[in-house]
């Protein structure tokens, strides 16, 4: 959908509902309503998380989104869905994975970090990422399989005084 040029405010209200911080099972969800350009948006989100031992947390979320441009008697519904998970080996070592599903861009993202921090200011990272088009025929040609890969090697060492 195409947004006309020209100056717009946003005003949105919102109702959120958070469980406490510290637990096994915890999470959070939303409404919202409000302005979007020249239309409105509703959004409803749910955020689960799940820690049944120390070391290991899995979270997901779904967030809905219907944009209305009643003027122009257009809209468009956007779903996003998330899971992530981390591990914690020990004090040192990490794994973090996530995954992301959105309709409004027919892609899936993923994301997944190792971190390795040998000694307190040094850390050592391998990140990939990588997007996958789930429409191939949107375009023509047709879109690859992936949208794009990335492999990252990142050393930080921090400079004490």
């Amino acid at each position: 959908t195409a947004v006309p040029a020209g100056k717009y405010e946003f005003v949105t209200g919102a109702a959120r509902l958070r469980m406490p911080a510290g637990g096994v099972i915890r999470g959070q969800s939303e409404v919202s309503y409000g302005t979007f350009y020249d239309g409105t948006r509703a959004e409803i989100q749910v955020a689960p998380s799940f820690s049944p031992v120390p070391w290991l947390e899995l979270e997901t979320s779904y967030q809905y989104n219907r944009v209305d441009f009643a003027d122009r008697n257009q809209s468009f519904d956007v779903h996003l869905a998330r899971i992530r998970a981390q591990i914690g080996f020990n004090t040192q070592v990490a794994l973090n994975g996530y995954v992301q599903v959105n309709s409004a861009a027919d892609v899936v993202s993923t994301n997944a970090r190792f971190r390795y921090n040998f000694r307190e200011g040094n850390d050592f990272w391998l990140v990939y990422n990588a997007g996958f088009n789930l429409d191939r025929q949107r375009e023509n040609p047709f879109l690859p399989v992936t949208g794009g890969r990335t492999l990252l090697l990142k050393y930080t060492y921090t400079f004490i005084r």
